[in-house]
Formats: C-alpha cells, structure tokens, sequence
C-alpha cells in the first residue's frame, strides 16, 4: 500500500526527516515541539487522521551544543577538506 508519510524518527524522541504526499496541517496540532514525546506525539495525530506512514530506523540529529560536539567527530566534518592538495582541482 502507499504511506501517507515517511520519518526518520530522531534518538531524542523528534525526529529528523518527515516527507507527506500531501498537506496535513492537522498532524502537527497538539505536538509538544522540542520535547523528546514529538514523534509519540506525531504517531497518535497520525492514527487520529487515519493517515499511513512508514519510519526508517532511528538517527541522532543535531538540536543543542554538545551535538556539534558529535558531530564534529565524524569523518568529512572538522578541518576544511577542500584545501587539501589531494582535493584541488586541476
């Protein structure tokens, strides 16, 4: 069957990715945005809509300081690659 919406729940209890096939101005009524209960929130306003949606698994995102910090430990992220000799364009 077609999903109505698509998410990407975040480790925080938001979520990171939301995609919808059409408007739903309704399902973000109620949401308690910036708490970690936004995607319970989401999912009962989902239900209550009867509205289908699929989610892929769970990812961090970044929302607060110390999630730079992480951020900032992964590869491609921190000292600027572009100036690198191996990366210059000839």
């Amino acid at each position: 069957g077609r999903n109505d919406a698509v998410f990407i729940p975040a480790e925080d209890g938001g979520y990171v990715l939301l995609g919808l096939r059409c408007p739903q101005p309704g399902l973000f009524e109620g949401v308690d945005w910036g708490s970690e209960r936004v995607m319970a929130q989401t999912r009962q306003r989902l239900l209550a809509l009867g509205l289908r949606w699929c989610e892929l698994p769970a990812l961090w995102d970044v929302d607060r300081p110390a999630d730079l910090t992480r951020l900032a430990t992964l590869p491609g992220f921190g000292a600027n690659k572009a100036d690198s000799p191996d990366r210059a364009h000839r």
